[in-house]
Formats: C-alpha cells, sequence, structure tokens
C-alpha cells in the first residue's frame, strides 16, 4: 500500500501513468465483451431476440450512469485523503460512499423494474421485439445493485492506487459470462433453454460473483483497505453532503450524455439505413479510443487527487499536463493511421459499398477532432481527481447538447448540409470542447481540491473531530 503511494507521489510521472492505465485499459477491452458476446449468440436466434440488448442497454446506461456518477465522487474524496496519509479517514469515506451507493443502486432498481414496459414503449421498442426485451431488461435490472457495488469497489480500490484488482475481478467476470452465456441461452450440458432470458441471466450471476468477491475483500481488508457497510454512515453528514454535492454534478453530467446519445441517433436515424450503418461504425471506432481515454484518464484521476491531497499543487498540474500531451500524440497517431485505412475499418463491419463511402468520409471528417477528444477527457479526469466538478460538468453539457447535437440539427436541417451537417457537428464538439477543456485546465484553481474545514469526520472510539484539511494554503 505504502509503496503504491510512494509511486504516485513521489515516482516518475509517465511511468507511474502507464503503469496504473494498463490494468484499466484491460478492464475497459473486457468490458467491451459483455455486450459483444450477448449479441453474437443471440444473434442466432433471430433479429428480434439480437435486437433486446441492442435497444435495451441505453435505458440501462442511463440508470447506471446516475449511480456512477456518485460512485466516482469517491475518487476525489478517497484518493485525496489517502494522499494526504490519512488511511482511516479515507476508509472512513469509502464506507460511507459504499453504503450509499447500495442505498441508492436498490432504489434505482425497483422503480425501473416495476416502469419498464413504460420505458420501452416510450423509447418506441418494436412490437416483436418488446417481449423479448422486457425480459433481457428486468432480469438485468435485478444484478443492477451488484453491479454497482462491484464498481464502487473499482472506484475505492482505484482511489488508493490499486488498478490490479479490479483487472482480475473483471477478467473472472467476462469468463464467467462467456461460459454461462451458450449454456443458458441454448440449454447446452442439461441447462434450460433460455434464450434471452439466459443472456441477462449470465450476464447477473457474473456480476454477483465478482461482487460478493469485492465484498469479501473490502469487508475483511485483504487489499489493504476496510469498508464494511453499515447505517450509522448516514449520521456522517459532512462526507454525505460532499458525496451528493460532487455525485450530483457528475451524475447528471453521465445521465446527459447518454440522453445525448439516444438523440443523436435518433437524428441520424432520419437519414436513412445507410447514415446509421456508418454512425453505428464509428460509434465502434470510439469505443476502442474510449478504451485509450479511460484508461489514461483513470490514471491521472489517481495521480492528481492523491497529489493534491498530500499538497503536491505543483506535481499535480505536471500530472495533468504530461497526461495531456500523451494523449495527445496518442490519439494523434491514431487518427493518422485512421484517415488512411478508414474504407478497411468499415469494410471490417459492414461490406457494403456505400456504407463503406458514408463510413469513410464520417471517419475522416472525425480525424481532426481525435487529440481535442483526448484533451478533453484528461482535463475532465483533473476536474474529477481534484472534486472540481461543477464547471466541467458545464463544459460537458455544451459540448454534447449545443455544439453537436444542436449544431447538427442546424447544419443538417436548416442550412441543407444533409447528413454531412451532423458529421461535421460531431468533429466540431470535439474541437471546441477540447480547446475550452485545456483553457479551463490553464486558468481555473482546481488543482485545489476539495479537502476543506467544512467537512469533519468523527472518531466514533476517540470522539476526537479530524478537519479535512489538504496541506496547500
Amino acid at each position: 500500500m505504502d509503496a503504491r503511494r510512494e509511486r504516485i507521489l513521489r515516482g516518475n510521472i509517465t511511468r507511474t501513468l502507464f503503469w496504473l492505465a494498463s490494468p484499466v485499459m484491460t478492464s475497459q477491452l473486457v468490458n467491451i465483451s459483455y455486450n459483444l458476446v450477448d449479441s453474437v449468440f443471440l444473434g442466432r436466434l433471430g433479429k428480434e431476440e439480437f435486437g433486446a440488448p441492442t435497444l435495451t442497454w441505453p435505458l440501462v446506461f442511463l440508470f447506471f450512469s446516475i449511480v456512477m456518477g456518485f460512485s466516482q465522487a469517491g475518487i476525489s474524496i478517497v484518493s485525496q485523503l489517502y494522499g494526504a496519509n490519512r488511511q482511516q479517514e479515507a476508509e472512513r469515506a469509502a464506507r460511507v460512499l459504499l453504503t450509499f451507493v447500495i442505498v441508492l443502486s436498490i432504489v434505482l432498481t425497483i422503480i425501473p423494474f416495476a416502469l419498464a414496459p413504460m420505458f420501452l414503449t416510450f423509447i418506441r421498442v418494436p412490437s416483436e421485439i418488446f417481449p423479448h426485451a422486457l425480459t433481457y431488461i428486468r432480469m438485468i435490472l435485478i444484478g443492477f445493485p451488484f453491479v454497482a457495488v462491484y464498481h464502487t469497489f473499482v472506484t475505492i480500490s482505484s482511489a488508493f492506487g490499486d488498478t490490479r484488482t479490479p483487472m482480475k475481478l473483471s477478467l473472472i467476470s467476462a469468463t464467467l459470462n462467456m461460459l454461462l452465456d451458450p449454456l443458458l441461452i441454448f440449454g447446452l450440458l442439461g441447462f434450460p433453454r433460455l434464450e434471452v432470458m439466459g443472456a441477462a441471466l449470465a450476464t447477473t450471476i457474473s456480476y454477483i460473483i465478482v461482487s460478493l468477491l469485492s465484498m469479501y475483500l473490502l469487508f475483511t481488508g485483504l487489499i489493504g483497505i476496510k469498508a464494511v457497510p453499515s447505517v450509522s454512515v448516514f449520521g456522517e453528514t459532512g462526507l454525505l453532503y460532499k458525496i451528493v454535492k460532487i455525485g450530483s454534478y457528475l451524475a447528471v453530467q453521465r445521465s446527459a450524455n447518454s440522453l445525448g446519445f439516444v438523440m443523436m441517433a435518433s437524428i441520424v436515424a432520419h437519414f436513412g439505413s445507410i447514415a446509421v450503418a456508418a454512425y453505428g461504425v464509428a460509434l465502434r471506432v470510439i469505443d476502442v479510443l474510449q478504451v485509450i481515454n479511460i484508461s489514461l484518464s483513470r490514471a491521472t484521476q489517481i495521480m492528481i487527487g492523491q497529489n493534491i491531497g498530500a499538497g503536491q499543487e505543483n506535481r499535480a498540474r505536471e500530472i495533468l499536463s504530461r497526461s495531456m500531451v500523451l494523449i495527445a500524440a496518442i490519439m494523434g497517431m491514431g487518427g493518422v493511421i485512421l484517415f488512411f485505412v478508414a474504407p478497411h475499418v468499415v469494410k471490417f463491419f459492414v461490406d457494403d459499398p456505400y456504407v463503406i463511402n458514408e463510413g469513410a468520409k464520417l471517419i475522416r471528417i472525425m480525424v481532426p477532432s481525435i487529440p481535442f477528444f483526448g484533451l478533453f477527457f484528461m482535463a475532465n479526469a483533473a476536474s474529477t481527481g481534484s472534486g472540481r466538478v461543477k464547471i466541467f460538468t458545464i463544459i460537458g453539457l455544451l459540448r454534447l447538447w449545443v455544439f453537436r447535437i444542436g449544431l447538427a440539427i442546424l447544419l443538417s436541417r436548416f442550412m441543407g448540409m444533409g447528413i454531412e451537417g451532423v458529421w461535421v457537428s460531431i468533429s466540431f464538439s470535439n474541437i471546441i470542447a477540447g480547446i475550452i477543456a485545456v483553457l479551463w485546465a490553464l486558468t481555473s484553481d482546481w488543482y485545489r481540491g476539495i479537502i476543506g474545514v467544512d467537512m469533519v469526520l468523527r472518531d466514533k472510539e476517540s470522539g476526537q473531530k479530524y478537519p479535512l484539511e489538504t496541506t496547500s494554503k
């Protein structure tokens, strides 16, 4: 534990960033496999079964975004306390966070489960897919609290600088899902043939198992972190206030992003199946880029949080500068390669000449914005790691709802650019958001952190009060 902290606070910045990011990258690639594996097996049953996870996951992700927003608040609070060498207080913050997320996830399971038919009707799920979609979403929702616990464990573990334990659990979960999918979908080896329900049940079981493993690790403190949920934590009003305040902004940002992508899909659908297919391929490319972005941004969050807690503001700023340079270079090189291989990338997914042409055009229009997309992510990581999330939430909302959706409608429908106007809006939104993000990083005081005198933890045993202040002034 101390060795990790020492490396994050004193080690070479670039090497430490990659050391923290590499397990996260593996975990992200594993997470992508869930929907992919479900889709492959369900596709063998028919297009109606195949459509169930495709149409329901945006809804599930919307609910999940709310919980993840509050869970992510733990990155700034726990990492800064641990960086300040306050292990006991950091563990107490982790316990409050875990309890809060469990309660919130249960609420966000009961309500959507009951209202699932209404939600599916609202998003106009076709009648032939509706029963499969309802079965799928309800089974996934049953496991939702376990998913929330697991991802909160990932947040807590990461805040302490441990990204390898979550990676190992991700590998266990993905392996279980891949083994259970064919058994439960097709009824092999004596298992019942559950089809769509089997796919959802496989995912739910795999998450339940890693969630139980996560809780065991936290309850026993085997990985150097001990956090046991308890209703008594609701007396920790200072911590709860911070979690709700930071988490509310992050939940708004994440859920607004989910709704925004649903809106973008609707705009693209207006231009027909070729545009939809081209956009679908672009989203797959973005998924790959997101693996790199999320991995490096998680590493940046951890390092910035702990260094702010330790009062090392200059090092925190240097970490952000280094991560921005790295992501811009990586994304820039990737963009150049994508520009030249764009038609081949599209053909790999859809071998249709019209889709290849339109998809290649979209990817090439996106290429100049890819480094800016990375810069936006790194600045967002600094925002989350420091807890200064209000302004960046506004930047994120502007990026998607004004510079992308608003501009897409303006260019495509009112200025006569058609689908090309939508493609231009995607690129422009990334460029302008990236520029604003860099300006925010250069001019704001994000490196001050959020651990201040207004939040007090009480040691129940000694009766002492511990003001949560960083050593920085």
